[in-house]
């Protein structure tokens, strides 16, 4: 597996494209830090390391269940890889054939 491009920034993770793969994505957890959603200019040393492994172990908790996710794989210490979704905001759009949907609830 490839890193391809970035395709987004968040305040403590990236999103990255997979050569070759167009139904997967890479995310790369960092060490940075966000209040809020604001990124503040200091790190934590591990914390990327920490958030990669901590999410791992729920997704591969909730597969055990019988639970489908988006996780396939941790691939690196602060990498995973997961299906590709859409983030779908408007819920008139939301029906029953769509797949690889994430409605978001906040």
């Amino acid at each position: 597996m490839k890193r391809g491009e970035l395709l987004y920034t968040g305040s403590v993770k990236k999103v990255w494209s997979v050569q070759g793969d167009a139904d997967r994505v890479l995310f790369e957890f960092t060490d940075r830090i966000s209040v809020f959603d604001k990124w503040i200019p200091n790190t934590v040393p591990h914390k990327g390391e920490v958030l990669c492994r901590t999410a791992s172990f729920w997704f591969r908790l909730l597969a055990d269940a019988g639970v489908r996710t988006h996780f396939v794989e941790q691939v690196g210490p602060t990498e995973m890889l997961v299906e590709r979704i859409d983030v779908e905001h408007d819920y008139a759009r939301i029906t029953r054939d769509r797949r690889r949907l994430l409605v978001p609830c906040e």
